[in-house]
């Protein structure tokens, strides 16, 4: 009877410790408040991802912002310079193979972090417009990378 009761014991004694594993899980409790009084440039906040450096993107209709934990820096459009935010209207954004992509009304706007020039892609019906123009009607509203790591 004695090694029946060692061995109940022992069970009792591992399952313990696993269920001490599990409740030892991290908990989500420090958090911190952004929105306008914090530098955002807008609380209405369309899309978000983070990047491979660890920053978080923004999507606002008042700009893309990028956050490192405690700063924002906002990218907006300089009519003046053709290597910024074609639009400040944006709908989404997303990181894809090392550059962040956004969404506007006016096609898409891509960011090389590195560079933090901004190169710009827009449609007519039947190709890509390399020639970027300040007109209404190229929208991206949202992405999607499917399976085979397509963006869509």
């Amino acid at each position: 009877m004695k090694p029946i009761l060692a061995q109940f014991l022992f069970f009792i004694l591992l399952l313990s410790l696993c269920l001490q594993t599990l409740n030892a899980q991290p908990r989500f409790e420090h958090y911190k408040l952004i929105d306008k009084t914090t530098g955002l440039p807008d609380n209405d906040v369309r899309g978000i991802c983070q990047d491979s450096s660890g920053f978080i993107w923004l999507a606002t209709y008042k700009g893309l912002c990028r956050f490192d934990g405690s700063h924002f820096k906002t990218y907006r459009n300089n009519p003046n310079d053709t290597s910024t935010v074609l639009d400040n209207h944006i709908a989404d954004v997303i990181y894809y193979r090392g550059k962040i992509w956004a969404g506007t009304e006016m096609g898409l706007p891509v960011l090389n972090p590195q560079t933090e020039q901004f190169t710009h892609i827009q449609f007519d019906s039947f190709a890509v417009v390399h020639t970027p123009k300040r007109n209404v009607g190229n929208q991206v509203t949202t992405f999607f990378i499917d399976h085979r790591n397509n963006l869509w």
